[in-house]
């Protein structure tokens, strides 16, 4: 069973002002308590804000083409051009 952050924050007593500090599985974490809610902060998470539907219908093929695959030896290679004066001598 997990139990998410703000679950477990709502069973503590929190002081406004005052700055908490302890290791999680040896990491430190610090917690700040705020006086108020200030103005500069983001809004609070919505669920209004999630996309339900993050996938999009792509329209199926309209036109569909065969062809039959033919055995035999592959066309030879383009052979470049060199110029008389970049040829060794």
């Amino acid at each position: 069973m997990t139990i998410s952050l703000i679950d477990a924050l709502e069973q503590v007593e929190l002081e406004p002002g005052k700055t908490y500090r302890c290791q999680v599985k040896g990491r430190w974490v610090e917690l700040r308590v705020l006086e108020a809610s200030p103005a500069g902060l983001a809004k609070p998470f919505s669920q209004a804000d999630v996309m339900l539907d993050p996938w999009v219908e792509l329209p199926g093929p309209t036109l569909a083409v065969s062809r039959q695959a033919k055995i035999g030896q592959p066309p030879p290679f383009d052979i470049p051009d060199i110029p008389e004066d970049a040829q060794p001598s």
